[in-house]
């Protein structure tokens, strides 16, 4: 099979999905998760409303964490231990996934995620750590379950339709990229809603940024508690995060709620072993591909740009220099932005290709980074901060749906081997980045991130002139076979004509002839795609 070198969002998702789909269970060839509902929109619905609750806190407390618990680094040392222990968990996700459950693992995770927010209340090196390590813990089952959740109704979605007999409407393809498109819509406006919430309560605090407007503050890439330059950025009074974080806490019990109570339980095969094993070794096969390791060092520049962005942006210049109640309506552009460009640069890809994204996405981000490295924030330049933000969105949108893109036109066969891969890398990326930030100020971060984002992105120029050129020679190969494929028919044409009476001479000609012209569309149509 041939995909073409562009691909868009919708069509990565086709992608994604049909192989998803697929590949469900390679010792049967149906299904391994079954569902028993007649309404699978509905359940693509109530799961949506689910993830959006229950990610609407946490999107926000990710984005304060560098802010709001500065002392020791706390904050940035929990998220660390977020991602580090989804890398650490992801090596034996499907053995979780297959041996507990699906729903038990998503519920699991929504409970880890409304103790995260209690963990907050009173914020410590006993209290939030250990909180950030079960959310990291259950992270990595849980996205898998929605996945296998989401092809799961889309099959639902298939069979039903079959037997209403409605056309267009009753392939993999179709049904994975509609159910997934509805799920998407919802939950990315968790992002949006959980900074807007998160501003519109921390405004009312008293402790406003009077000296963030002072030329004397350091903000900015030499913005460096630790090291003695910048201030302290005041935390709020507890009685306006307590406010802040009981909101949070009624969307995380909201969600669970609808989750438990709305969302059945998929049936599932008990498996063996030795079942287990095989999918675990299917699963790690993504890790050993050469052309793989050729994109980790782009992954790893993603995921260090992901912590600039929650991680240095909030703290060094939005927390510093407009106050902490501000970060939420700049992060709430960047998030916004996010979704934005995903759908519609995905669609541009179709006409642009995918090197020409991924060199403006590389271009504006290292002129990002450039920008974060030189400029001197100032408070009277509010419009600077929000249009940053949304230059960060643009190029996160791109990034995200053309790596998903690449990922699947570069390794059909084993693509849901690989995403997990990708997702290991990213998460021991940005476990790292925020360890190392601990100890580095921001200017040299934004040095170092400038470093791996051109390392990334020469060594994806890299992948991608092997992959077009391991397509032109199977192309190639393919064409050669088919015309010898032609030759041997039409010598073997010409022998039985010859075996054949005079009679049979016109007929039997215009059958090689019919049999040539189908021969040649064939090589044509393989040439071409």
């Amino acid at each position: 099979m041939y995909f073409y070198s562009s691909t868009s969002f919708t069509d990565s998702i086709k992608l994604y999905g049909s192989y998803l789909l697929d590949r469900m269970d390679a010792f049967s060839g149906t299904p391994e998760y079954r569902s028993t509902s007649k309404q699978p929109l509905k359940e693509t619905l109530l799961l949506a409303v689910t993830f959006f609750f229950i990610f609407t806190p946490f999107q926000a407390l990710q984005n304060l964490q560098s802010s709001l618990n500065q002392h020791e680094s706390l904050g940035i040392l929990s998220l660390a231990c977020v991602y580090g222990a989804s890398f650490l968990i992801s090596f034996v996700t499907p053995a979780i996934m297959y041996n507990a459950g699906i729903k038990p693992c998503m519920v699991a995770s929504w409970i880890g995620h409304t103790l995260y927010v209690m963990c907050n209340f009173y914020p410590a090196w006993m209290t939030l750590v250990p909180g950030s390590i079960v959310v990291g813990l259950i992270t990595s089952p849980m996205w898998g379950s929605l996945e296998t959740y989401l092809s799961t109704l889309a099959c639902v979605d298939v069979e039903l339709h079959e037997k209403q007999k409605k056309k267009g409407m009753n392939t993999l393809h179709a049904a994975f990229s509609r159910i997934n498109g509805i799920f998407h819509s919802i939950f990315v406006g968790s992002q949006v809603a959980g900074n807007l919430i998160s501003s519109a309560v921390l405004f009312f605090s008293t402790h406003k940024p009077i000296a963030a407007k002072d030329d004397g503050v350091i903000c900015g890439s030499g913005y460096c508690p630790s090291a003695g330059e910048g201030h302290r950025i005041p935390r709020p009074e507890p009685h306006i995060i307590y406010v802040l974080l009981g909101v949070f806490l009624v969307c995380d019990v909201i969600g669970l709620t609808v989750g438990i109570l709305g969302i059945p339980r998929l049936h599932q095969p008990q498996y063996t072993g030795r079942e287990v094993c095989r999918k675990l070794k299917s699963y790690w096969h993504g890790f050993t591909q050469p052309k793989l390791l050729l994109l980790v060092p782009l992954f790893a520049a993603h995921g260090y740009i992901f912590t600039l962005h929650i991680g240095m942006f909030t703290e060094a210049f939005i927390s510093c220099t407009l106050g902490l109640h501000m970060v939420g309506y700049v992060m709430a552009v960047w998030g916004l932005t996010t979704m934005l460009s995903s759908v519609l640069l995905g669609f541009a890809a179709r006409y642009t290709g995918r090197p020409l994204l991924c060199t403006f996405a590389a271009v504006v981000d290292m002129t990002i980074m450039l920008t974060l490295l030189l400029w001197k924030p100032h408070g009277s330049r509010l419009p600077a901060f929000f249009a940053l933000a949304a230059l960060m969105g643009l190029v996160d949108g791109v990034w995200m749906v053309q790596m998903n893109a690449m990922i699947a036109v570069m390794f059909p066969a084993i693509v849901d081997s690989v995403f997990p891969a990708k997702s290991t890398w990213h998460s021991l990326t940005v476990a790292a980045s925020f360890v190392v930030s601990k100890f580095v100020c921001p200017g040299t971060r934004i040095v170092i991130g400038m470093g791996i984002l051109g390392t990334g992105y020469l060594s994806y120029l890299a992948a991608e002139i092997i992959h077009r050129r391991s397509l032109r020679m199977f192309r190639r190969e393919d064409h050669e076979y088919a015309l010898l494929n032609i030759t041997e028919d039409m010598e073997l044409s010409s022998k039985e004509q010859e075996n054949r009476g005079p009679d049979m001479e016109g007929a039997e000609q215009e059958e090689t002839e019919f049999n040539t012209d189908s021969l040649t569309e064939r090589v044509l149509f393989k040439t071409t795609t």
